[in-house]
């Protein structure tokens, strides 16, 4: 299985998944921000407050574990691209070597 990444296409969709996780910080602040009292009973608003807690700590360990994965994911993009500068260099290196030695096509 042959793999080929494009690193501008990679970096777009890690770049727009990255957004997507912080819009998730803001779905954390709306879930905090419900007021129980707008329920119209005490024990309803209760119940709403802390079903809306819970689920804030879940969507925040969410946008925390995304957050970590989009990071991870730019710097594989990086290393990527550095092997390929690398591998570039190496390449053209041996082609000026084979030039040198009379282009025999060995590169020993």
């Amino acid at each position: 299985m042959k793999f080929s990444v494009q690193p501008a296409s990679a970096r777009a969709v890690v770049r727009q998944t990255g957004h997507r996780a912080g819009d998730l910080s803001a779905v954390v602040r709306e879930a905090r921000a419900v007021d129980a009292g707008d329920a119209g009973s005490l024990l309803v608003g209760g119940a709403v407050s802390v079903f809306f807690e819970e689920r804030a700590e879940a969507v925040e360990k969410l946008r925390n574990r995304a957050e970590t994965a989009v990071t991870a994911a730019a710097e594989v993009i990086e290393v990527y691209e550095a092997g390929d500068r690398e591998m570039a260099q190496q390449t053209e290196a041996l082609s000026r070597r084979e030039e040198k030695s009379g282009g025999d096509g060995l590169a020993w």
